[in-house]
């Protein structure tokens, strides 16, 4: 087993009276933690510290599991580990929560959470808020964290630049903290531990003071100098922060080998599918892989069988064979079956082992599980869909040649089925009529989820609860960017009612998108909303259909109505998958909905998003639940104007 060498230190900075930072380091559990606290003194020191004492408690209540992994780290065992971490992290964020509740003078006291620990090979990492975790390997260096800020968010919807995070407004100001509410999203990530691999725990009163491009240089340094090394550098930079960080330096223990993980990785970065992922969400992809071992003349996929998942060599060789001809032979770093996480449908070809053969797997559930739990992944998928599309050609390339002639047969070892013939042009009337018989159905439903709002113009990102019926009928909560309770609206029958908190003035009057955008900042109406939840094209009142083409396995449908232009992408089934609509030459807003639940047989998307570049706005809208019933009668939803606020009648 690897060897881990530590070194912590923690400095209470320049120009903060005390210091709310806190770290752990138990070498017996193996675990190790940095905690950032907030909420003033005798607030923020009580919570962070109180975070990493909880989390050790409720690892060491894990063990069973944690031994099962480092014992036999197979993907369940791995799965349940990472489990375990976050098991314990949300014991901590209860724990300073019920702290918080005890004594009115630490109401609302939370902190950051950054953790690793160490599990024989493996390493398992959480983390909340804007500590990081690095990780300097073979002359790299890789931030294995997200910051969980408002900035970070408007960063990656391209609402700021890197150039302005620095001056950013609310740049200070963390989206998730251990202990202001009872439970937290965490982040997790199971990586390995390799010889000579150096990781580093920091709250941002270290990280802040260190630039992207001279981290290879600084975290490459003598290992046990390093962190006095990175907290000196912060103090001589600043120090406008308390300043925490432990580095650990992986050494090999006895009869030590190494897995070839960078290895691994730069292969996986050469298969279309993986190609845009950062080096840490590769990391999570292995972390799904299951190791394979395949016999000399075993088969390993069958033509005509249904598979789902995609194989990568790192050793040994395969032939592959159409009917009985041999059209192609693959070694270490090949790859095939790609198209098995793409589309589940019969195989096109046969693989068969012709040596010894070591290889992983991934398989389409376990993938979709990663995208589902993981953060990255799901707001990822549009930097995906390139490669998809990139697959789909590849498989409509091969369909071709395979018609025309046998030796570039070999170009079919991903190819599982041809997407469907062009067909005559579309008649636009008929393909709406169409669209609009298949999606006449549901007529009644119930929907709850949340949102993430950027809204700049607004003040910043804001959470929103919302519950959506049909007919049109939505009530949303909002909460603002530092977490407190902001608006509540509802809208109904052509009526809404807002009581705004920030202003304590209620506001009633009927459901224009004007009205609607006092709390919810986006150009939808209320009955736009929710055909969009339930899978349909959104109503233009007066349109006529002008124009539709194939595009794919899909169709597109373009509407007007006066100057208004609505274009709809229909996937093969004639559900909803992007719409844009736009105002004369200039675009208005587009959503694109994808995570279909095909198996409630609805095709009901789970996740909306909605752009309004013109504004600036941002929406992630996640569906967590449905619920079918009787229609919902007018005036279900009530809200009346509380004792002693301003009542707006607005037109």
């Amino acid at each position: 087993m690897p060897v881990i060498r530590s070194w912590a230190r923690t400095d209470v900075g320049k120009k903060r009276p005390h210091n709310e930072d806190a770290y752990l380091v138990d070498e017996a559990l193996g675990l190790y933690a940095v905690a950032d606290g907030m909420g003033g003194h005798a607030a923020g020191e009580v919570a962070s510290a109180a975070a990493v004492k909880s989390l050790r408690d409720a690892l060491a209540g894990e063990k069973a599991a944690l031994d099962a992994f480092t014992r036999t780290p197979s993907l369940e065992a791995r799965e349940s580990a990472a489990q375990a971490m976050e098991r314990a992290v949300q014991r901590a964020c209860a724990d300073v929560y019920a702290l918080s509740l005890g004594d009115p003078g630490k109401r609302g006291m939370g902190t950051t959470l950054v953790a690793l620990l160490a599990c024989g090979r493996n390493a398992v990492i959480a983390h909340v808020g804007d500590s990081r975790a690095y990780l300097f390997r073979n002359d790299r260096a890789h931030q294995l964290t997200e910051d969980h800020t408002m900035v970070q968010e408007q960063l990656k919807r391209g609402l700021i630049t890197k150039a302005e995070v620095a001056t950013a407004e609310n740049r200070n100001v963390i989206t998730r903290a251990i202990g202001i509410q009872r439970s937290v999203a965490v982040d997790t990530l199971v990586t390995d531990l390799l010889p000579g691999d150096v990781y580093v725990l920091c709250t941002d009163g270290l990280h802040g003071y260190l630039g992207e491009d001279e981290l290879p240089a600084l975290l490459g340094q003598e290992k046990r100098r390093l962190v006095d090394l990175l907290v000196d550098l912060a103090l001589q930079r600043g120090g406008k922060d308390n300043v925490t960080g432990i580095a650990l330096a992986v050494e090999a223990g006895a009869d030590e080998e190494s897995p070839d993980v960078e290895g691994r990785t730069e292969v996986l970065r050469r298969i279309p599918l993986f190609q845009h992922m950062t080096y840490k969400e590769l990391l999570g992809i292995l972390g799904i892989a299951r190791g394979r071992q395949f016999q000399k003349g075993q088969t390993i996929i069958r033509e005509g069988e249904t598979g789902d998942e995609l194989f990568v060599l790192f050793r040994g060789k395969v032939q592959v064979t159409k009917g009985e001809m041999a059209i192609a032979s693959l070694k270490a770093g090949g790859h095939f079956g790609e198209m098995g996480l793409v589309d589940q449908a019969p195989r096109s070809a046969t693989v068969t082992a012709l040596e010894e053969t070591s290889a992983v797997s991934i398989d389409r559930d376990s993938l979709l599980k990663l995208m589902r739990r993981d953060g990255r992944f799901a707001r990822g998928r549009r930097r995906y869909a390139p490669a998809v599309r990139v697959v789909r050609l590849r498989l409509a390339a091969c369909r071709l040649r395979l018609a025309l002639t046998a030796p570039l047969l070999a170009f079919g070892v991903a190819c599982s089925h041809a997407p469907a013939p062009p067909g005559p042009p579309l008649d636009p009337v008929a393909l709406l009529q169409q669209i609009e018989k298949a999606h006449a159905e549901p007529q009644t439903l119930s929907a709850s989820g949340k949102a993430a709002v950027d809204a700049p113009q607004n003040g910043g990102r804001y959470q929103i609860q919302i519950l959506v019926r049909r007919p049109a009928s939505l009530r949303i909560a909002a909460l603002d960017p530092l977490g407190n309770p902001a608006a509540l609206l509802v809208a109904d029958a052509g009526r809404f009612a807002l009581l705004d908190l920030r202003s304590n003035v209620f506001y009633r009057g009927p459901s224009t998108p004007e009205n609607l955008s006092r709390l919810f900042p986006q150009p939808l109406r209320d009955e736009e909303l929710v055909a969009l939840v339930l899978g349909a094209m959104p109503p233009l009142p007066g349109a006529r259909p002008v124009e539709a083409h194939r595009a794919g396995e899909g169709s597109v449908l373009t509407l007007e109505s006066g100057q208004v232009r609505q274009e709809v992408s229909f996937g093969a089934d004639l559900r909803v998958e992007h719409v844009r609509r736009a105002r004369g030459d200039d675009p208005w807003w587009e959503v694109s909905l994808d995570d279909f639940d095909d198996a409630s047989g609805k095709q009901m998307p789970r996740r909306l998003r909605l752009s309004a570049p013109a504004e600036k706005i941002q929406v992630d809208l996640q569906l967590k639940e449905r619920v079918w019933g009787k229609p919902t009668l007018p005036g279900a939803f009530q809200l009346t104007p509380p004792h002693g606020v301003k009542v707006v009648e607005v037109d």
